[in-house]
């Protein structure tokens, strides 16, 4: 709360305050509440009860688009479930950005790469700095190891049928064994 009675006093997020969460938690989050429900320190924690429902959809949208069958799906949900610590408001960037970055493996169209890209962008707002890095880092590294495996692919021979323009770059199919072996 001293961080968010300092910018009310007049300073500056990154200039006049240690932000040890990010700019959302620590700062962004309470001026919302004390806008919606009036300045106390009920109004942040009514706030924060409002939002953490919206980590677990994200990381339920991450998990349904990493794990193939629906038995795995359910048991990390419940995983999810069982441990909440893991789960907090300042992860939804992640696991939405992560979501669309393996939804965009799959179908390989162009609105998700660039929505997992703008939504890592705000995680240098949504959360720490070392969260929106590795982020970022995921997000330029998934595409180019994609272009790399599909080169691998083609070398080995199997370009005729799962690598052609109709199945997008066999993303899924197991046609060859794992390029780092």
């Amino acid at each position: 709360m001293g961080v968010v009675q300092t910018v009310l006093d007049g300073g500056l997020p990154i200039r006049d305050v240690y932000l040890p969460h990010g700019l959302f938690p620590e700062v962004i989050r309470p001026l919302l509440a004390f806008l919606v429900f009036g300045e106390s320190l009920a109004a942040d924690r009514l706030m924060g009860l409002l939002i953490q429902p919206l980590a677990y959809v994200a990381a339920a949208y991450y998990v349904w688009g990493v794990f193939p069958t629906l038995f795995w799906r359910v048991t990390a949900l419940i995983g999810c479930a069982l441990y909440p610590l893991l789960l907090l408001p300042r992860h939804i960037v992640v696991f939405l950005a992560l979501g669309l970055l393996t939804s965009w493996a799959k179908d390989q169209t162009r609105w998700k790469l660039f929505g997992a890209g703008c939504i890592a962008g705000l995680g240098f707002v949504g959360s720490t700095v070392d969260q929106a890095v590795f982020l970022l880092v995921t997000l330029l590294l998934v595409p180019f190891a994609m272009v790399v495996e599909h080169v691998a692919l083609r070398r080995g021979g199997v370009a005729n049928e799962s690598c052609n323009a109709t199945s997008k770059w066999a993303v899924g199919v197991e046609v060859a064994g794992p390029l780092w072996a």
